[in-house]
């Protein structure tokens, strides 16, 4: 311990961690570009610093001291290898740490000696004259990289979620057209729809998306091959106004989750516009986002912190700071009766409190347009309901727009006041609930309770209210489900 926490060593020893940890952070952060979910970024990313930061160095380390006599170009390979791995923030602290322990303690060295500065010690180790830095370059190399690989995580992040005219990708994903035995008939009132959000002014429009489609391309596809194509979304449109709670109905995959990843500028649309408060997502994703409120379909909670301290967090990345803030803050977590877990790390929040509180972060700082992806998965018919409650108080008091997805058509025919019903991407029909219950609804199943006891109680049930009525198709535990079309009612 003493190579590190002398008085002529503790300083380079601090520097080196606390250059670490932003180089660190921004390097896992790049790393996670390549991968689509978080456990396969985090895997690679800690095998990789594993790697490079023992076996690596011990590699370099090994090289830089054989003999000439025996190996005469090892001493190249390994300075040729220390320059290049010095660009992963691991190697560049294990091998500060590696020279400290061994050319400051063991050589003498001065612990802030620079190859690239010249103020290297000349030191004779064996039958090789070199000189020797200190830990100066592993701490050059570490501030380098913070910036380095925080502008590539900055433009990587820009051309992923703003749709870069000039992305390779997007570029070849739009030379991929929908196969016509892919596409569907178009219902009349989504024709309708499409016309009429096409002849909009959208700059006046609170949110508008227009013809909207997805493509994805296979991993290092370099051509727009249309055979290997998936396309998750097929000329989406709609529009919305205040007050209006919008829902998309529909199986899982059936793309509803890219549609709102694409209204929320997380995903580039291949084909499309999406238009936020008069401006478009794609040349202006930072003022859109200005507007906006998420709650992901999957809880993004930090384990760690507090409802409160999540809040707070989303509040002031909503620009709200001082009693604005708190009484923010406070509003919400009354507002979904958090207040008894205000306190409490998410972490160890039931799953119906986790999806409240995303919602809560979502509705903080009264957005003008809030996007909720299946807000009530994983809740108690209770929690549920008083959730529908708070949806509907945002849309009527608030004045925003609301757009949800879900699974549950008494969900949607609860909350929304209009329903476009997704189906391979596409929108199959549109409309508010009523409308497309008399367009497409075929009838009711009607539940009849009983005497099960009394055997001629179930035979009249047969029997009502007509011949019309279709053969009951389950009898048990005192219930009668029967299939019965409208006109019978």
């Amino acid at each position: 311990m003493e190579a590190f926490t002398e008085s002529d060593k503790i300083g380079p020893t601090i520097m080196l961690l606390l250059l670490f940890a932003p180089s660190a952070s921004t390097y896992a952060y790049l790393i996670s570009f390549l991968y689509k979910t978080q456990f396969s970024a985090q895997t690679v990313t800690i095998v990789l610093n594993i790697a490079v930061g023992t076996i690596v160095v011990i590699v370099v380390s090994v090289l830089q001291t054989i003999p000439e006599e025996f190996c005469e170009d090892c001493l190249v390979a390994g300075n040729i290898l220390m320059w290049i791995f010095r660009f992963v923030p691991s190697f560049a602290l294990g091998f500060g740490f590696y020279r400290m322990a061994i050319y400051v303690s063991f050589l003498g060295v001065d612990p802030w000696g620079s190859e690239i500065f010249g103020t290297c010690t000349e030191k004779v180790l064996g039958t090789r004259e070199q000189c020797y830095g200190g830990v100066a370059d592993d701490l050059v190399y570490l501030a380098f990289a913070s910036f380095a690989f925080l502008a590539l995580c900055i433009w990587f992040d820009y051309l992923g979620t703003a749709g870069h005219w000039l992305s390779y990708k997007v570029k070849l994903e739009r030379q991929c057209s929908i196969p016509e035995d892919q596409l569907a008939p178009e219902d009349a009132d989504v024709t309708v729809e499409k016309e009429r959000v096409a002849e909009l002014d959208k700059r006046k429009q609170i949110l508008a998306v227009d013809n909207v489609r997805k493509c994805y391309l296979p991993r290092g596809s370099l051509t727009a091959d249309p055979s290997r194509a998936v396309h998750a979304v097929k000329g989406v449109s709609f529009a919305a106004d205040s007050g209006q709670v919008f829902g998309l109905l529909g199986i899982n995959g059936a793309g509803k989750t890219t549609t709102f990843k694409m209204m929320c500028g997380l995903y580039a649309p291949t084909e499309g516009e999406v238009w936020v408060a008069g401006s478009t997502v794609a040349a202006d994703t930072a003022k859109c986002r200005r507007n906006l409120g998420y709650c992901p379909q999957f809880d993004a909670l930090l384990d760690r912190m507090t409802t409160k301290e999540h809040l707070e967090l989303y509040g002031r990345l909503k620009g709200l700071k001082g009693h604005l803030l708190d009484s923010s803050v406070e509003s919400t977590l009354k507002q979904l009766s958090l207040e008894p877990y205000k306190d409490k790390r998410a972490g160890s929040l039931s799953g119906g409190n986790k999806r409240k509180l995303s919602v809560g972060m979502a509705i903080i700082g009264r957005p003008r347009i809030v996007f909720l992806d299946e807000p009530s998965t994983g809740m108690d018919p209770v929690s549920r309901r008083f959730l529908w409650g708070v949806i509907q108080q945002l849309a009527v008091s608030r004045q925003s727009v609301v757009v949800l997805t879900t699974h549950s058509m008494e969900e949607a025919e609860a909350l929304c006041s209009r329903i476009a019903i997704q189906v391979g991407g596409q929108f199959r029909c549109l409309g508010s609930p009523q409308r497309l219950k008399s367009r497409f609804g075929r009838g009711y199943e009607v539940s009849l309770r009983y005497d099960g006891v009394k055997e001629e109680a179930a035979e009249k049930i047969r029997r009502l209210p007509s011949e019309y009525v279709d053969p009951i198709h389950d009898l048990r535990h005192g219930v009668a489900l029967v299939d019965m079309e409208l006109r019978d009612i």
